[in-house]
C-alpha cells in the first residue's frame, strides 16, 4: 500500500444502453481511472451521424481521456477541448457529460456541456441535473460547463443520456 493513497470505498457499476444498432452514431462512452482514486465516466457525442460524428465523438472523448488519466483537472480538460473545437471551427461538434467520482468519499461532480440532462435515481424519486446548455466551442471565454455536485449513496443511480429522453420516461423508470 503507497502512503498517501487511500483504499477505494466505493466501486462505481457502470452499464451501456443503445438503441441505435449498426448505425454509426458519435455516442462514445468511456470509463476510466484518474490520479488518486479519481474514476472518471464521460459520454461524449459527436454530433449526427455517420463517419464525421464518430470521428468527433472519439477525438473528443480520446483527447479528455488522455488530460484527466495524466491528472489535468476536469475544468482545465473541458476548457481546452472547448478552446480547440473553436480554434478548428468545430462549434457544437460535440457534447460532454463527464462525471468524476474519488472513490473513497463518493463525493461526485457531475460536468455538462451542451448534453441533454441527466438524472440522479433512488429509491425516494429521481432529480434531474443540469440544463440543456450550448455546447462546446462557440466561445473561448463565454459559455462553459455547468457543475452538480453529489454524493453518490448505496443504492443510487446517475443517468447519463446522450441524446434526450422524456421525461416521463425517466421518472417511470
Amino acid at each position: 500500500r503507497k502512503t498517501g493513497v487511500v483504499s477505494a470505498a466505493y466501486t462505481p457499476v457502470i452499464s451501456v444502453y443503445g438503441n441505435r444498432r449498426g448505425i454509426a452514431n458519435g455516442d462514445r462512452c468511456m470509463e476510466f481511472a484518474g490520479m488518486e482514486n479519481q474514476y472518471y465516466v464521460l459520454l461524449c457525442d459527436g454530433m449526427g451521424t455517420g463517419p464525421e460524428a464518430v470521428q468527433e465523438g472519439d477525438g473528443g472523448g480520446e483527447m479528455l481521456r488522455k488530460m484527466l488519466t495524466c491528472g489535468f483537472p476536469a475544468e482545465h480538460a473541458l476548457k481546452s477541448l472547448n478552446s480547440i473545437c473553436a480554434l478548428r471551427d468545430r462549434a457544437g461538434a460535440v457534447t460532454v457529460d463527464l462525471v468524476q467520482i474519488c472513490l473513497n468519499t463518493g463525493k461526485t461532480t457531475l460536468y455538462k456541456w451542451g448534453g441533454a440532462a441527466s438524472y440522479l435515481m433512488s429509491a425516494t424519486g429521481t432529480e434531474k441535473l443540469g440544463a440543456t446548455s450550448p455546447p462546446p466551442g462557440l466561445s473561448v471565454g463565454g459559455q462553459q460547463e455547468i457543475r452538480c455536485g453529489i454524493t453518490m449513496r448505496k443504492g443510487q443511480t446517475l443517468l447519463l443520456v446522450s441524446d434526450g429522453v422524456e421525461e416521463d420516461t425517466v421518472l417511470n423508470l
